[in-house]
């Protein structure tokens, strides 16, 4: 029997009626494929993004990082 894998959908709202409060912990959580929407709010957080996932805003999130050394979103390189 072959079972075939899913796609999820995490919701992130900084209000805590989500899924997730942080969009790092939803990335941290999900598995490549995933779709992760963010509800509007300030997020005060510095993104590594080390998946193929979709991040798709919902009413205007602002992504605030917290590092000032640190870029606010990090791609890093997917073998």
């Amino acid at each position: 029997m072959v079972s075939t894998a899913s796609a999820s959908t995490w919701i992130v709202d900084d209000d805590g009626s989500g899924n997730f409060t942080k969009i790092q912990t939803a990335i941290s959580g999900s598995s490549i494929g995933d779709e992760i929407i963010v509800r509007g709010g300030t997020y005060h957080e510095n993104l590594v993004v080390d998946r193929s996932v979709m991040l798709v805003g919902d009413r205007n999130p602002v992504v605030d990082g917290s590092g000032a050394n640190e870029p606010v979103i990090n791609i890093r390189h997917l073998p």
